[in-house]
């Protein structure tokens, strides 16, 4: 900070639970939680996105139907109306989340930001029926390094090969994919246009680039694979691109 520059969280998770990994600091940063729904600094919210009622009530109804559990998040706390000791506890005692056991929670009066559906085995197949439904609307997101899909924060590599994961979300119905090389992301020494180019060659799903797009040529190459978008990050904010120029040369 003493810089000039800020220091923003950016997580899955409840902003709840973020505040907890961050006490030390937790008055200094600024919170993206929920996956970008909730922003805020300080226990402060600055801005919400909300999800319409309507819609959270026919996913709830869906997730149901399948068997999972669901969970619906307020901005401060998560609802959840199945009585799982062990899973409540996983929320609570692990994650640190603030979480409200009611009734029903399609009967709650707050706003919705976030619907999460949980099964602990099998998720695979209970979930068939959700991505045959949503399929277009659901974003899988894959980071790779070294070819491999890449976990925990991305500093293991899994079994899976990028290509193999990828035919699998294929298979399953996915349409989009956000793939992020992470030996490219934030170095801004270009993007992996080798990989997008075979990625795009070898799927037919929307495919969408991320890491290390940091110039008007990158943004050209990757318009000429045919790919469904590229992310663009530290270059925007460093501003060594602006949106409105790769507007235009993406065309």
């Amino acid at each position: 900070r003493d810089r000039g520059v800020q220091f923003a969280a950016a997580s899955g998770r409840q902003w709840g639970s973020i505040d907890t990994v961050f006490e030390p600091i937790k008055d200094r940063i600024f919170y993206l939680s929920d996956n970008g729904a909730y922003v805020g600094c300080s226990t402060r919210n600055l801005e919400l996105f909300t999800i319409d009622r309507d819609l959270v009530m026919d996913l709830v109804r869906d997730i149901r139907a399948e068997g999972l559990t669901v969970m619906v998040s307020g901005p401060d706390v998560v609802y959840l109306d199945e009585c799982d000791d062990e899973f409540y506890n996983w929320l609570v005692d692990g994650y640190k989340f603030r979480v409200k056991q009611v009734e029903d929670v399609t009967k709650v009066d707050d706003r919705f930001i976030k619907v999460s559906a949980y099964r602990k085995t099998d998720v695979e197949p209970a979930t068939k029926g959700l991505r045959e439904k949503y399929g277009d609307k659901i974003a899988v997101g894959v980071d790779i390094k070294d070819g491999f899909v890449a976990t925990h924060g991305w500093t293991e590599k899994s079994e899976y090969s990028c290509f193999d994961f990828c035919e699998k979300m294929q298979n399953i119905g996915i349409k989009t994919l956000i793939c992020t090389d992470i030996s490219k992301d934030g170095a801004m020494k270009g993007t992996n246009h080798e990989l997008y180019k075979e990625l795009s060659e070898k799927f037919d799903m929307q495919i969408t680039a991320s890491g290390g797009v940091s110039s008007l040529d990158d943004v050209k190459k990757l318009a000429k694979l045919n790919l469904y978008g590229a992310i663009i990050g530290k270059a925007y904010y460093t501003k060594a691109i602006s949106i409105k120029d790769a507007i235009e040369v993406a065309k």
